[in-house]
């Protein structure tokens, strides 16, 4: 009953993180997620996808320039929109736009960010289960409850998975259809969750090679193939279908127009340089402790491998190129990492062994605290004194260096343990800390765009 509740407890305190302030974080009008609105009102009332693109369409494409938005609110912004659209599928553009019409916000219009982002809390809460449930599988409970530690508190993946983007169904979707594949469910329900992947954003189509993988590394070949020719069959007549009924020719010569950005070739520095959820750095100690913490296991394996550490290396691969693959170059969107982060906050779930956290990683976990309360800074109000610093670090340093020196024995494993409970919950605070201020710490000295109905005023006029 108490591991139960731990796992339903971090979960609505996660959830709650991610719809606190959610419509501050990311800014009002991002343009990203408008994309997926306009194409969806568009779908839904014209039978036609509608929106504005990032690729360079030529003038037969375009359909008409909107102004948009409020100037009142500095969220004001001028679209070009390409008709018909297939920058991404249609699952996503469905979901958001028909959420938008239930709101009563008809193409082309913005809803309130303190609307928009709601649907995505659901798909967060099953990317979060997923992780758990996971991690638990493969590596046990206290594995399964580390891995939802680190993505639920990540302040990032916090503001990341709020967004209205492809692949925040893309992630849920897939971890599902590993889980089911996992507990061994009949063929079908594998192939129905990677076709919703395949069908949030193009590139949820990696799912196909993952879980393919997944049954010939566990001799289920008939299994394999099954999942192949139904997948990819299915995907093929979905999606072909979708678009030979909207237009063929221009089906076609959009793949042409994207397949030809400019592949990001210093893009592996940039996963690894380059933290944020948008198109700027946010220097989030935690984007680095689930690199480092997913990665070891998979950079110094175990002398014998068993079929699940040698799926893990071989989807964390595929995710890493995928990323480089499909991103352009210098490219900052941080959305591209959520599939490979996911799966690293899982890998990283093997630390924890035998129920104990090594010391090692309980260091990276109070330097990530430390840091991460360093992400809110007001121009007139610095960070604490420099000697208060120095002596936190101190402290930390300490008790690091006794928990190594005295492993194994009974006073060095009581101080681990409570540092290890109290390094877990100043890492959930320093996550409502950056939550709560981040917005305010950032807009202090600049002008940033504001919700046009704060979350408050939503639930006032529905009341009315």
């Amino acid at each position: 009953m108490v591991k139960k509740f731990l796992v339903i407890f971090l979960l609505f305190t996660a959830l709650f993180l991610r719809a606190w302030k959610i419509d501050y974080i990311p800014f009002q009008s991002d343009g990203d997620e408008l994309a997926y609105v306009f194409a969806g009102q568009s779908l839904l009332e014209k039978g036609m996808p509608i929106s504005w693109s990032s690729f360079d369409y030529p003038s037969s494409y375009h359909y008409q320039k909107f102004t948009l938005g409020d100037e009142k609110y500095n969220a004001v912004d001028t679209f070009q929109m390409i008709k018909p659209w297939f920058d991404h599928p249609f699952v996503l553009p469905i979901v958001i736009g028909g959420w938008a019409e239930a709101w009563g916000y008809h193409f082309p219009s913005i809803p309130p960010s303190s609307i928009l982002r709601w649907p995505m809390l659901l798909f967060a809460g099953l990317t979060l289960y997923m992780v758990y449930a996971l991690a638990k599988e493969w590596f046990g409970y206290w594995s399964g409850i580390f891995s939802l530690f680190l993505i639920s508190f990540s302040p990032i993946l916090i503001f990341s998975q709020r967004m209205v983007i492809g692949e925040n169904l893309v992630t849920p979707f897939l971890l599902t259809a590993i889980y089911l594949a996992v507990k061994q469910k009949k063929v079908a329900w594998p192939v129905l969750f990677s076709l919703l992947a395949a069908l949030s954003k193009f590139t949820g189509l990696i799912a196909v090679p993952i879980l393919t993988i997944y049954y010939i590394l566990h001799k289920e070949y008939k299994r394999a193939a099954v999942y192949v020719i139904a997948s990819l069959g299915i995907f093929a007549l979905v999606y072909g279908g979708y678009g030979y009924a909207l237009g063929w020719e221009q089906f076609l010569a959009a793949f042409a127009y994207q397949s030809h950005r400019l592949i990001g070739w210093s893009n592996p520095a940039f996963i690894l340089q380059s933290p944020g959820f948008h198109h700027f750095i946010v220097l989030d100690m935690s984007y680095y402790l689930i690199l480092l913490l997913g990665m070891a296991p998979l950079l110094f394996p175990k002398t014998k491998l068993k079929p699940k550490d040698v799926f893990l290396l071989l989807t964390v691969f595929i995710l890493f190129v995928t990323i480089w693959a499909t991103s352009a170059e210098q490219d900052l969107l941080g959305w591209y990492k959520i599939p490979l982060f996911t799966m690293m906050a899982i890998s990283a779930g093997q630390v924890v062994v035998n129920s104990v956290v090594p010391t090692g990683v309980l260091f990276l976990l109070w330097v990530t605290v430390i840091n991460n309360f360093g992400l809110v800074r007001y121009p007139t109000h610095p960070l604490p004194e420099a000697m208060s610093l120095r002596f936190v670090l101190a402290a930390i340093f300490g008790v690091t260096g006794f928990g190594i020196t005295f492993d194994g024995t009974k006073w060095g494993k009581m101080l681990v343990n409570a540092s290890l409970v109290c390094s877990l919950s100043a890492y959930l605070i320093s996550s409502f800390y950056v939550t709560t201020r981040y917005y305010q710490a950032f807009c202090r000295d600049r002008r940033c765009p504001v919700p046009f109905m704060s979350v408050k005023e939503v639930l006032q006029m529905k009341r009315k």
